[in-house]
This record gives structure tokens, sequence and C-alpha cells, in this order.
């Protein structure tokens, strides 16, 4: 038996309609209240991916979860809860009717995971004549969506820091990104401010570099970026590194590339990126290496 079950583009704007009240709501949950949206029968959403246990229209909700975090549509303060953005919203409201691939396709964060993408084009689930991903793929696949797991949880660990810790993270991750020497260490420079961010100046070679890191409610718009430049021509300096946990605006990041000093963002889905990448804030749980054959062992 062959059973249809839908691609993950229909499932974006019913999952921003949900979250539209501005609530935290639990995806496991929202994964029962959406399964009658597309008009699935009761068989359809029982239908299994070939050769998986998986329930074949939740996995669609996992890629159009992790789609949607990706494109900065959706904040996931932890693992099964979800809200909707002002990125989302304005989504919403500017796509009232249709939101899909191409809309997502706008954000530059949602590059990253397009080369996934071809997993979601199988259209007949039941039929064991459709070729199987191969394993290596399979694993790249499951490999991606465990480090955006993880990313989404640094995100949320970051947000609920105090200003002591965020002194530390903001510390760590410029150390890590070669921005502190021998001349001047970054935890010399960078300290509280009385409006529970951190903020210092650091100096590189003949560069003078303003940092700033502060959590906002919602996404940082293209205003908090001006102050942001005036402050750092205050400061003398010719660079300027803002850090936040709370992402910014298309508005925002624009603003930053029209103003005559340079401007480094780093925020909300960037920001767990590096603290990924550079391990802060994380440990290696477990090692799985990838082997193949040795042609040279065989042809000796």
């Amino acid at each position: 038996m062959n059973v249809t079950i839908p691609d993950y583009d229909p499932l974006i704007l019913p999952l921003l309609r949900l979250s539209s009240d501005g609530e935290t709501h639990s995806f496991s949950d929202t994964v029962e209240l959406l399964a009658d949206e597309p008009g699935l029968t009761a068989e359809e959403r029982a239908g299994l991916l070939s050769g998986s246990t998986q329930n074949a229209f939740e996995d669609r909700m996992e890629r159009v979860k992790a789609y949607m975090k990706e494109a900065g549509l959706l904040d996931f303060p932890k693992t099964d809860l979800f809200r909707i953005t002002q990125r989302g919203r304005d989504a919403l409201k500017s796509e009232a009717r249709h939101v899909d691939d191409s809309t997502l396709g706008q954000y530059a964060e949602y590059d990253d995971i397009k080369t996934l993408r071809h997993r979601s084009k199988v259209k007949n689930i039941g039929n064991t004549n459709v070729p199987a991903e191969s394993s290596r793929d399979q694993l790249a696949i499951a490999f991606r969506r465990f480090q955006s797991e993880l990313e989404n949880d640094l995100l949320a660990a970051v947000k609920q820091a105090g200003p002591s810790q965020l002194e530390h993270i903001v510390v760590d991750l410029l150390v890590a990104m070669g921005y502190g020497d021998n001349k001047q260490d970054p935890a010399r420079a960078i300290k509280q401010t009385d409006d529970g961010g951190v903020a210092g100046v650091i100096k590189r070679d003949m560069e003078v570099i303003y940092v700033r890191a502060k959590r906002f409610d919602g996404t940082i718009e293209k205003l908090e970026i001006h102050c942001f430049a005036d402050a750092l021509k205050d400061e003398g300096a010719n660079k300027g590194v803002y850090i936040s946990p709370s992402g910014f605006s298309k508005e925002a990041i624009a603003a930053s590339d029209t103003i005559d000093c340079e401007i480094i963002l780093i925020g909300g889905v960037k920001l767990a990126n590096l603290m990924n990448k550079f391990n802060l804030g994380v440990s290696t749980s477990g090692q799985y290496p990838i082997k193949k054959i040795n042609p040279v062992y065989f042809n000796r």
C-alpha cells in the first residue's frame, strides 16, 4: 500500500498561524493538532517511512521544525517548546496566504541546511522500490539534526545566563575567535554595564575594537545598531562586535552594512553555531569514527 504524506511546505503556514498568539507551545502536542491540517486520513497519518519505525508525518514535522528554526521564524527555548519570533510574525503578515520553501530561502541562515532537502522529496513512502538513502546520508542528516538540537539548547542557556555568565561567554568567545593577544586580555577589558549587558574596548595590533553584548526580549532592530555605531565612534574604535542571543532583524543587518565603520553581528543561531564550533559550553559525549575501505591494503 502506498501512503502519501504531505511534504513539509504545506505545514509551514499552519505552524506559524498556530504560534501567532505569541505563547509558548509544545511541539509534540502540536504534531497532533496539525495532523488534520493537510486533510490526512487516519491511515495516512499512521503511515511509516520505508524501513523506519518513525511516523512519517512526525518526520515531516521534525524537518519543518529544523528549517523554521534555521530561518529564524520560530524560537525554541527548550527542545520541545517553541514560540514565534518577530521575523515569523513579519513573514505571516506579508505572506498571509502562502509561506513555503521560497519564503524560507530569503533568509541567509536557511542556506546551511539546503543540502539535506533531498530526503523530503521522496513521494511514495510505502514504495520499497524507491532507492533508499545511503547509510552515510542518513548519518549526515541525523548528525545535523543533533547539532541543531544542541545549538538550540545552547542558545536557550545563553538567554538564561546572568550578567556575570554573559561576561564569561563573551570573553571566551572573543578569545576563541582570536580577538585576544598577549598585549591585552579581553577579560580585563570586557565589563558589565548598568543595563544588564557587557561592553568594552579591546586592541588587536593596530585595531581598536568596541565590543557589546546584551539580551533583548525580541529581535534587535536597526535603531539599536545605529546607537551601537554612535557608541563605537565615541570610543574611538574602528570596528565593532555586537553579540546577542536575541538575534538581529533583517533591517538591523542591512543597517550594519550601510554604516561607515565595520560592525560584526553575532546573534541567535550564529552565536550558538560559534559556541558549538569552539566548544564553549559543550562537551563530547561520544565519538563514532567513519571508516572506509583502504584500496592500498588490497592491492599489495
